[in-house]
């Protein structure tokens, strides 16, 4: 039984990478990304942000820094709570966790090179009211894995301008 349940586990390790699929890497990000200053927002969506360009092989210079660099602005953020669903006696059963964040890229020099675009992501949880403490560290988790998420969508957004960028002039390929 215990030798079934290896070669089971075995196979579906091996599933994804016979079908072709695999890890993404980091991201290409324009010539004029290769050095970058993160400002605004939280401390925790500047380091995820931050974390995402570095492993994309971006530059990450201090706000405070003089050197030229191009800059993501995070221009505002949002953080909600939201009841989905109660009990019989009004309390909260179902929620839903709102993180997001505006934000615009500039060159060096200033000029835009993305402009300003609001990214969003939600998750919904259960809630437990006799187990407050297990579900205040889920919702901290949740949180988390939602800033990651985010910093992850704006590097998408960045990886696509460089490839506008690098399109010919008439749109075709």
């Amino acid at each position: 039984m215990a030798r079934a349940a290896a070669l089971c586990l075995a196979l579906l390790l091996l599933l994804p990478a016979g079908c072709g699929w695999q890890l993404r890497g980091g991201f290409e990000l324009p010539p004029a990304l290769e050095t970058v200053r993160v400002t605004g927002g939280s401390e925790q969506i500047r380091s995820a942000i931050t974390l995402g360009l570095r492993g994309s092989g971006a530059r990450v210079v201090g706000a405070e820094s003089e050197q030229e660099a191009a800059t993501l602005r995070i221009l505002s953020s949002i953080q909600e709570q939201r009841t989905l669903s109660t009990d019989g006696e009004g309390r909260a059963l179902e929620y839903e966790l709102i993180e997001g964040v505006t934000w615009e890229v500039a060159d060096a020099e200033g000029e835009t090179l993305i402009p300003r675009q609001t990214t969003q992501r939600t998750r919904e949880f259960l809630f437990d009211p006799d187990n407050v403490l297990g579900k205040s560290s889920e919702v901290d988790r949740l949180r988390e894995s939602m800033r990651r998420d985010l910093a992850m969508a704006i590097l998408r957004q960045m990886e696509a301008r460089a490839g506008e960028e690098t399109r010919p002039a008439g749109g075709a390929e």
